[in-house]
């Protein structure tokens, strides 16, 4: 048999191969989200069955957003609810704005955060504040560029009472603002079902979890028995870190779709927040770690070293595009570090690097 013949059947091997798998992944993704269930299937509860509540928002440099987003927690159905913005260390007068609209809505409580404590990341650090200023039954965390439909609390409250869940995620509408983004919101959504399987987060048997940072909705008692944002205040991706410590505590969890209540403005190009891209590339944190070489800590930590060595050396090094290009890869570095022992405790890379200094926010 010749050469270009082996090639050949091996090429046409290798196709059907790729073609069986994502076959099965589009199955398996199908038959999925047919499992998931919608707010709006909810049948919305009437005041008195309501439990008290706070809606929880952290927002950094939001000055184009932020408005709209307030507004529309401001216009909720709900009673008796309580709305906490964080504006953590922005310098684009997010601050301002929210100041201005808390003088005409005394419900909404505006706390500043003008310097972040040692070791800590800027989100779970805000999220935390809120927390603990917070006093009711529920909170609903949420992000200041998401916005909610008039009934949208009142909808995944009653969701949650009526499924005896602890914890629900909501998935937004994302709204999307060309072909490119589409295309790529698309992809990424496939690969963050396919990868987190979040139709298994309420079986407490399986080890899927889940969580969605434009609506986190958590009862408090599960928020303080699972450690809450103090546990995870090193982590990046806080969403699904709150999602899994949750799920390790015991809660029962679920992931509904928006059924109209909820939608966000793509965050294609903000990945130093935790945007879509950072988070896509530290999806892959299931499976075993690459072994320890010698001289080099786990997985991106060597990496991690370098992208900081070229910020501090290359020239151009900390002109802000390339800086945050640079810190974007530390991050993911990071992310790949994290052992599995760790992330149970509540730990993560970035607590192992003596005196390194990463992006916040």
């Amino acid at each position: 048999m010749s050469l270009s013949v082996v090639c050949q059947s091996v090429g046409t091997g290798v196709i059907v191969v790729s073609a069986l798998f994502w076959l099965g992944a589009a199955c398996m993704l199908a038959l999925g989200l047919r499992r998931l269930k919608s707010l709006a299937d909810a049948v919305p509860l009437p005041n008195e069955a309501l439990p008290s509540l706070t809606l929880i928002a952290a927002a950094k440099d939001e000055a184009d957003r932020i408005e709209g987003a307030v507004r529309s927690f401001l216009t909720q159905d709900y009673p008796g609810l309580r709305i906490i913005v964080v504006d953590d260390r922005s310098v684009d007068g997010t601050g301002a704005i929210l100041d201005r609209i808390a003088l005409g809505a005394p419900r909404l409580q505006v706390i500043h955060v003008h310097t972040l404590p040692a070791g800590w990341i800027g989100k779970c650090h805000a999220l935390a504040r809120a927390s603990a200023a917070a006093k009711t039954d529920w909170l609903l965390f949420t992000d200041g560029d998401i916005e909610l439909a008039p009934d949208a609390v009142r909808r995944a409250v009653s969701f949650a009472l009526q499924e005896k869940l602890d914890h629900l995620a909501v998935a937004p509408d994302m709204i999307v603002e060309s072909l490119g983004e589409a295309v790529f919101i698309g992809y990424f959504l496939a690969m963050f079902y396919l990868s987190q399987q979040p139709w298994r987060a309420p079986n407490q048997r399986a080890k899927s979890s889940i969580g969605i940072g434009a609506f986190n909705l958590v009862r408090r008692a599960a928020y303080e028995r699972s450690g809450g944002h103090e546990r995870i205040r090193y982590e990046m991706i806080d969403d699904l870190g709150l999602g899994r410590i949750l799920k390790q505590s015991g809660e029962r969890q679920m992931l509904a779709l928006h059924g109209g209540a909820v939608r966000a403005i793509s965050a294609v190009v903000r990945p130093a927040r935790g945007g879509i891209p950072a988070r896509l590339l530290a999806l892959p944190r299931r499976g075993p770690l690459p072994p320890r070489s010698h001289g080099e800590d786990r997985g991106g930590g060597g990496v991690d070293r370098r992208l900081h060595r070229l910020r501090r050396h290359v020239p151009g090094g900390e002109d802000p595009p390339v800086a945050r290009a640079l810190d974007a890869g530390r991050w993911s570095a990071l992310q790949l570090r994290d052992t599995p022992v760790d992330r149970v405790r509540g730990r993560s890379a970035r607590a192992r690097l003596e005196g390194d200094v990463l992006p916040a926010g």
